[in-house]
């Protein structure tokens, strides 16, 4: 009983002893003193934790090993996996030895760097689209507004007497057009403008009437009086 008691003994030694070293060697790779490793970090150890592992695995341990998936691991999540295999276990002596541990794994941060870029540069680009369509809403939302107040301020417009000055009428729809007011909101300023064309138009054509009548008239006076004239004279 004495040397069953004795293994047990030495099996705990060994196991605090082992504990031990995984918090040394969790605090040798947080390079950052974050208190957690990262991916790189992670890598770093687990090549010489897993021998011979390839970096589809790594990425796949890294996963495992991220029990509350934060992305990073603390001390805990480290020495559950340590601990729940044997093989990793008897490599972590050697992953404590600097010289076997590589300073950086190029790769694997190249890696993270383009999938770093890619996904800013993805937030980036989902950002600039929503902020471009609500800059389109706020456009269109602004541009309703304006052209509901342009329809009512034309409306009074129209049943005024400027409404009847082709000058007046000329400037109200400079106002429109500056404000993106629609066609379809301008047409009843546009009828009225063609409407008052028109009128001046016939009121220029009446007059160049009166004013030929008024020619040909003075035209037959002479042409009386010239008559009469020769008349006369040939009397004599």
């Amino acid at each position: 009983m004495g040397g069953g008691s004795s293994r047990r003994e030495k099996d705990t030694a060994d196991t605090a002893d082992q504990e031990e070293q995984v918090r040394q060697l969790f605090i040798k790779s947080d390079l950052d003193g974050s208190g957690h490793l990262s991916r790189r970090e992670f890598v770093r150890i687990a090549r010489v934790l897993v021998p011979g592992v390839s970096d589809k695995q790594l990425k796949q341990l890294f996963n495992q090993v991220d029990t509350d998936n934060s992305r990073f691991i603390d001390v805990d999540e480290l020495l559950n996996w340590v601990f729940s295999d044997h093989k990793v276990r008897l490599n972590v002596a050697d992953a404590l030895d600097a010289d076997k541990v590589e300073d950086k794994d190029t790769d694997e941060i190249i890696r993270e760097l383009k999938e770093t870029h890619a996904r800013k540069s993805q937030q980036s680009k989902q950002l600039h689209m929503e902020q471009t369509a609500m800059s389109k809403d706020k456009r269109k939302s602004e541009r309703q507004v304006g052209e509901e107040a342009f329809r009512e301020e034309l409306t009074v417009f129209l049943q005024s007497r400027e409404g009847d000055d082709m000058s007046h009428c000329e400037a109200m729809l400079e106002k429109g057009e500056s404000l993106g007011v629609s066609a379809v909101a301008l047409e009843p300023l546009q009828n009225r403008m063609e409407f008052i064309l028109d009128r001046v138009a016939s009121k220029e054509a009446r007059h160049k009437r009166v004013k030929q009548r008024e020619r040909h008239r003075a035209e037959a006076q002479a042409e009386a009086r010239r008559k009469r004239f020769v008349d006369e004279e040939l009397g004599r």
